[in-house]
């Protein structure tokens, strides 16, 4: 549970980080993703939240490692070694084949139930 509100608060940091200190809007947020207004709305209120996944795509959109972007998210006015840009975009990257992963899981059980 407490890695959920985690995802919950940091999901929201981005979406803040985004719209105001990247500039872009929610419906910019939002198609990145290919998802609805409403959606981002709702990860920004702390109802939703992103998944790793979604959150590599946002700072593939933004050009940048995910690992960096986190950090510039929450750590701000600290420099990121190279090294540690490295470990947090390997980490990311391990964070997103994991989600895939799950994914994948749920559409196979998703498959064996509607044979069933």
């Amino acid at each position: 549970m407490r890695r959920a509100k985690s995802l919950t608060l940091l999901s929201k940091d981005v979406v803040d980080y985004l719209v105001d200190i990247k500039k872009l809007t929610q419906s910019d947020v939002a198609a990145v993703l290919d998802v609805d207004k409403s959606f981002i709305s709702r990860v920004r209120s702390g109802e939703r939240e992103f998944s790793p996944n979604q959150m590599a795509r946002l700072a593939e959109h933004l050009g940048v490692p995910l690992g960096v972007m986190l950090i510039e998210i929450t750590e701000p006015k600290k420099p990121v070694s190279v090294e540690r840009r490295e470990l947090l975009d390997l980490c990311a990257r391990v964070m997103s084949i994991a989600d895939a992963a799950r994914e994948e899981v749920a559409v196979d059980q998703r498959k064996r139930v509607a044979r069933t």
